[in-house]
C-alpha cells in the first residue's frame, strides 16, 4: 500500500527552472486541475451555492445548471464559443456586459480567459467532486529522451519541463542522492558511515539497496507515521481543561506497525474505522478502532456531559470526512454545504452511525476513559511468561516436598496426640496470642481476664451468662446477641500467618453467628472472624470487603450436644487453599463461598 507510492523517487537531479511561458494548450483542460479555481474565484460569489448573494437565478457550481439553456441561451455550450454566453461575457469591452463587473474587482486574465476558451473547445467536460473520482491508471507520455528516462515517473517530468521549455540539470552526485533518499524516508541525514558505505559500493544496485534498506527500518515508519498523526488529531493528553494524562501510545505504535509492515491500504482503513466490529476482533484490530477516539475530551466542573458527547460525536464525522473522504463535511453540520456535494440531512445520517457508542461526554483527568482494553507490552509478556515457569517450577518443587514430609509429619501427628493426652498444657504453644478460658469472668464488670500473660481481658457484651462447668472448668453461654470482644491483640494482616480455634457446644444444627471476630466495620469490614453457618464452621479474612476477602465454610455440620473442638487455620497465601477447617482435629472439606 504504502511502499508502492514511493516509486517517483528517482535518480534525476534537480531541475533548473527558468520563468514560465504562456500555457500552451495541447493537452486536455481538467475542469477541476484548471476551471473550477477560475469560477470558484471570479464567479461563484454571484453565481454560486450561496443564494442571498446570487444573480439572475443562475450557478455555475452545477453542471446541469451551467449549461442549461433558458430563453435560447446557455453559460456554457460544449464545443461552440459563439454559442456559449459566458465566453461573451468574459471577453466583452463593454463594461454594462463583461463579467466580473469592473466594480468587483476580479478581472479575469489571459491566461484564464485561454483556459476556458480551450475547455469550450474541447467539450467542457464536467469533473464532480474529486473525491468521487476513481483514480485511474494515466497513460505513459512518450519520450524522445528515452536514455534520460529511468522510470515512467521520469516520462511524466520531462514532459512538463518540455511544455514549459525548460531543460534537465545533470544528475546530482552520489552524495547528494543518498542525502535526498534520507531525507525522504526518515527525516534524517545519513550518518558519515552511512555515506561512505554508499559512496564505496559500485554495485549497479547500490541505491536500491538502500531504498530497500530504508524502507525496511523503523525509522522509515516513525517518518510515515507523523504525518498520519497529525491527521489523526494524535495525543497522549486530553487536550481541554486540566489537559490530564491518556494512554494512547498502543495506537500509534499500531500506525507504526502497519507502515513497518507494509499493511495494504484496506485494510489500513477498516481496522481503524471499525476494526473493533469485526467478527472475532483481535486486540490490535480494537487498538486500531483507536482513531475514532484521538480526540480531546473534557473533564470540567459544570459541564454538561450531553453536549460533549454530541462534541465527540461531530469530531469523529469530521475527521472521517477530512481524512477518509476527502470532504470537508462538517459545514452541512448546520446547513446544506455549499461546495461539498453534501446536505444538512445526508450529514446527520452519517452522524448516526458515530452516535451509536457508549463514550460518556465528561471523561476523567487521571487516564483513559471507558470503555478500554489492557494492553500488555512486550516486555511485560516476556516478564509474565517468566514468573508463570518460575511458579510452576515452584510448585512442582512443593508437591515434591508435600510427598517427601507426609511420613514425617504423620509421625509427628501420633507424638502430638499423645503429648496432648499426657499433658494438656501442651496447648499452649509458642507464639499464642490469646488464651480465653472464660472462667475467670468478672460479670459485675463485664470482663473476663485472659488466660495469658500480657494479653488484654476481653470485654463482654450483652451479658452473656456464666456456667460453670465447660469443656474442661467454666464457660459461658452466648445468646441473644452477647459476645466477647476481644481488644488490643490480634490485629494480622491478610498477609500474615495465623490459627484461630474454640471449644463449643451447640444444641441447634442450623445455629449462625460468629464465635470470635476481629472486624473493623469502619475500614471495610477489614479483619477475620470464626463463625457459623447454618451449622457449618466457617471463616472471613478480609482485606476490603467484598472485592479482596476470603469466605470458607465447612461442608460437614457440627455436632450438637457435645463439646467440638473447632480450629481454623490460614497461612497467608491470600486464596481459598491457604484455610484449612478442622473439627476434632480432622481436616474438612471446605466450601468456597
Amino acid at each position: 500500500m504504502f511502499r508502492e507510492s514511493l516509486s517517483f523517487i528517482t535518480t534525476f537531479s534537480l531541475l533548473y527552472l527558468s520563468s514560465f511561458s504562456n500555457k500552451i494548450f495541447s493537452e486536455e483542460i481538467s475542469f477541476n486541475r484548471d476551471i473550477r479555481p477560475i469560477l470558484s474565484s471570479k464567479c461563484f460569489f454571484c453565481h454560486g451555492p450561496s443564494e442571498k448573494s446570487r444573480k439572475a437565478k443562475l450557478r455555475l457550481d452545477l453542471e446541469e445548471e451551467a449549461f442549461r439553456e433558458k430563453d435560447d441561451i446557455a453559460a456554457f455550450v460544449r464545443n461552440s464559443l459563439e454559442d456559449s454566453e459566458a465566453w461573451h461575457r468574459i471577453t466583452s469591452d463593454d463594461p454594462e456586459e463583461i463579467m466580473p463587473p469592473p466594480e468587483f474587482k476580479k478581472e479575469i486574465t489571459k491566461a484564464e480567459i485561454n483556459t476556458i476558451k480551450a475547455w469550450i473547445e474541447q467539450g467542457a467536460k464536467w469533473e464532480g467532486h474529486w473525491a468521487f473520482i476513481p483514480v485511474n491508471k494515466s497513460v505513459e507520455p512518450n519520450s524522445d529522451m528515452p536514455k534520460w528516462v529511468r522510470n515512467p515517473i521520469d516520462s511524466f517530468v520531462l514532459q512538463t519541463l518540455k511544455k514549459n521549455d525548460l531543460h534537465p540539470s545533470l544528475e546530482a552526485d552520489r552524495r547528494t542522492l543518498l542525502r535526498r533518499i534520507y531525507f525522504d524516508l526518515t527525516g534524517l541525514p545519513p550518518t558519515p558511515d552511512e555515506i561512505n558505505d554508499f559512496l564505496l559500493d559500485h554495485s549497479v544496485n547500490a541505491y536500491e539497496k538502500v531504498v530497500d534498506r530504508l524502507l525496511d527500518s523503523d525509522a522509515y515508519a516513525e517518518r510515515m507515521a507523523l504525518v498520519w498523526m497529525d491527521a489523526s488529531r494524535y495525543g497522549d493528553t486530553s487536550v481541554f481543561h486540566d489537559d490530564g494524562p491518556r494512554d494512547m501510545w498502543p495506537w500509534r505504535d499500531w500506525v507504526l506497525n502497519a507502515y513497518k509492515n507494509n499493511m495494504p491500504f484496506d485494510q489500513f482503513s477498516i481496522e481503524q474505522l471499525a476494526g473493533d466490529l469485526l467478527p472475532g476482533a483481535t486486540d490490535d484490530q480494537k487498538i486500531a478502532s483507536g482513531f475514532n477516539r484521538n480526540h480531546a475530551t473534557t473533564d470540567e466542573g459544570g459541564v454538561i456531559a450531553e453536549e460533549f458527547r454530541v462534541e465527540y460525536v461531530v469530531d469523529r464525522v469530521k475527521t472521517t470526512g477530512n481524512v477518509w473522504m476527502g470532504l470537508t463535511m462538517e459545514c452541512a453540520q448546520c446547513h446544506d454545504h455549499k461546495y461539498d456535494p453534501i446536505s444538512q440531512e445526508e450529514y446527520f445520517k452519517f452522524y448516526a452511525f458515530y452516535n451509536n457508542n457508549a463514550d460518556p461526554g465528561m471523561q476523567t483527568r487521571r487516564g483513559n476513559t471507558a470503555p478500554m482494553l489492557e494492553v500488555v507490552t512486550p516486555q511485560r509478556k516476556k516478564q509474565l511468561a517468566e514468573a508463570t515457569k518460575a511458579v510452576e517450577v515452584a510448585n512442582a518443587s512443593l508437591q515434591s516436598r508435600r510427598k517427601e514430609s507426609l511420613k514425617s509429619f504423620d509421625q509427628w501427628t501420633q507424638e502430638t496426640k499423645k503429648q496432648l493426652k499426657e499433658n494438656p498444657q501442651a496447648l499452649h504453644p509458642q507464639g499464642l496470642v490469646a488464651h480465653l478460658p472464660f472462667d475467670r469472668l468478672n460479670l459485675e464488670n463485664n470482663t473476663s481476664k485472659a488466660g495469658l500473660k500480657g494479653a488484654t481481658s476481653c470485654i463482654l457484651h450483652n451479658s452473656p451468662k456464666s456456667i460453670k462447668q465447660a469443656k474442661f472448668s467454666g464457660g459461658i453461654k452466648i445468646e441473644n446477641n452477647s459476645f466477647a470482644e476481644l481488644p488490643n491483640f490480634g490485629d494480622f494482616e491478610h498477609n500474615q500467618a495465623f490459627s484461630m480455634s474454640a471449644w463449643i457446644k451447640t444444641s441447634q444444627n442450623n445455629l449462625g453467628g460468629a464465635i470470635l471476630s476481629k472486624m473493623n466495620e469502619g475500614n471495610k469490614f477489614r479483619g477475620y472472624d470464626l463463625w457459623l453457618d447454618a451449622g457449618r464452621l466457617g471463616t472471613h479474612i478480609i482485606h476490603a470487603w467484598p472485592d479482596n476477602a476470603l469466605k470458607i465454610v465447612s461442608k460437614k455440620t457440627i455436632p450438637t450436644n457435645k463439646w467440638v473442638h473447632l480450629c481454623v487455620t490460614y497461612n497467608g497465601q491470600r486464596n481459598a487453599n491457604a484455610v484449612e477447617i478442622y473439627m476434632d482435629g480432622t481436616k474438612q472439606e471446605k466450601i468456597i463461598a
